[in-house]
């Protein structure tokens, strides 16, 4: 989902009545424990490989499925993520 989307329902009180309700009570359990939790939204031009993961979560079958992080795609966009690369993107907001 958009992590706009996401971050305003991990933050929200009452997310009872919405389609993913019971995976935010589920890390809302893990925001019980002991450790530290920050939620915050980032672009994805910011971290071009959690995109570009997240598109081939939705066009792969389901299933399990192994990435390579020696794949040339794969290690192309850490080093790109790695060194601060971006593009620019005009948002309507």
């Amino acid at each position: 989902m958009d992590s706009t989307a996401a971050v305003h329902l991990l933050s929200t009180t009452s997310p009872s009545n919405h389609q993913h309700a019971s995976l935010v009570l589920a890390f809302r359990e893990l925001q019980q424990r002991d450790w530290e939790i920050r939620i915050t939204h980032i672009y994805r031009e910011a971290n071009f490989l959690a995109d570009s993961l997240a598109h081939r979560g939705h066009i792969l079958p389901i299933g399990s499925h192994v990435i390579c992080p020696s794949d040339p795609e794969i290690a192309r966009l850490r080093m790109f993520d790695n060194v601060g690369g971006f593009t620019v993107r005009f948002l309507n907001e």
